[in-house]
């Protein structure tokens, strides 16, 4: 489903910003290569993720370098975190007002494996705890990219901690331009519930759409601990650090 912006007096000045931005990229600035433009076009045509209706003016905006809105800085900076969050149950398909969007998929790729209670006499604090480890992929995907990572966690009930195993295997790609090599980081490998803190991990790569010009950073994220009270795994896919 689109979202949609109320016609407020702020949506009006946001979408005044959006426009000068996308007349400022068409009038000066090349966001596609333009020997590779044929070749977004057949992209677009054939992507079946975009409503048919849209692709049209998704074509128009590259035959004129205009920003799709899943790549427009001022767009993209409207949105909350939690507007780019999916989790196993709930997979993201954002879709943008043109018909370019973001999806963020959590695959669990083997089964559940359960832990047993500890026994009460070796460690009576442990009564009752009980954990299930989960091997996972995490997948982010636009138009013009795909990423993911593997990751091990551990789903520990109150009062212990879950965690993340391990947070490996970068990947991306895009077809359009270059993406650097991936950077990751394991930051917190346990939650920590006096705090209210989850376990947490990053994936990131930049990805410059035309050589000198156009380049974003993306960033894959991984939340695994309790939430309003229930234990939870949340990925995100957002992007920041835009330079034109």
């Amino acid at each position: 489903m689109k979202k949609f912006l109320g016609l407020t007096m702020s949506s009006i000045i946001f979408g005044s910003l959006v426009l000068g931005v996308e007349e400022a990229s068409a009038a000066s600035t090349p966001i596609y290569a333009p020997e590779e433009k044929s070749e977004y076009i057949s992209e677009v045509q054939n992507d079946p993720q975009i409503p048919a209706e849209d692709k049209p003016a998704l074509v128009e905006k590259i035959n004129n370098d205009i920003l799709f809105d899943a790549d427009n800085p001022l767009i993209l900076d409207g949105l909350t975190e939690d507007q780019l969050t999916a989790s196993i149950d709930q997979p993201l398909h954002y879709v943008f007002e043109d018909g370019s969007y973001l999806d963020l998929n959590i695959d669990e790729e083997l089964d559940v494996y359960p832990i047993a209670p500890k026994v009460a006499s070796k460690a009576p604090q442990y009564i009752g705890v009980t954990a299930k480890t989960r091997k996972l992929k995490i997948r982010g995907k636009d138009f013009w990219t795909r990423s993911s990572m593997r990751t091990s966690v551990t789903i520990r009930n109150t009062p212990s901690a879950s965690n993340i195993n391990y947070w490996t295997e970068p990947y991306v790609y895009t077809f359009a331009g270059s993406a650097s090599a991936p950077e990751k980081k394991l930051v917190y490998a346990y939650e920590n519930m006096s705090e209210a803190r989850s376990a947490y991990a990053w994936m990131s790569f930049t990805r410059t759409a035309y050589p000198g010009f156009s380049s974003r950073t993306y960033y894959l994220r991984l939340y695994v601990g309790k939430k309003n009270g229930e234990d939870q795994i949340r990925a995100t896919y957002t992007k920041g650090s835009t330079s034109w």
